[in-house]
């Protein structure tokens, strides 16, 4: 059993964490960007990106969409990815699982439609 200074506790958690969940929802939705920000990074490294999915750079720019001459310019430092594409770089970096996840649904529905 709870103590009534536990209860009291788990509340304010919870209530945070809630407040917190609606306040993603309302960003997610284009409601209310106020306090957020984007940060994007000025670099990426795209070898260490691509070598965490296992995938050559043909099989990298098929899977994903980027040209196979950009991907080869990234890796070589001649250019660096466009500001979206650095932002959607930085999602497969820390979270590769979901972008798996995404693309696999994806996927998924397009062999069932």
């Amino acid at each position: 059993m709870l103590t009534k200074n536990e209860l009291n506790t788990r509340s304010k958690t919870g209530s945070k964490l809630f407040k917190s969940a609606n306040q993603t929802l309302d960003y997610a939705r284009g409601n209310n960007t106020e306090g957020f920000v984007t940060h994007v990074p000025e670099g990426v490294d795209i070898k260490t990106i691509r070598n965490n999915f296992r995938l050559t750079q043909p099989e990298f720019s098929a899977r994903f969409g980027f040209e196979l001459r950009s991907v080869q310019d990234w890796k070589l430092i001649r250019l660096q990815p466009q500001r979206s594409a650095r932002i959607l770089l930085t999602v497969f970096t820390h979270e590769p699982a979901a972008v798996r996840r995404a693309l696999k649904r994806r996927r998924m529905n397009a062999v069932n439609h």
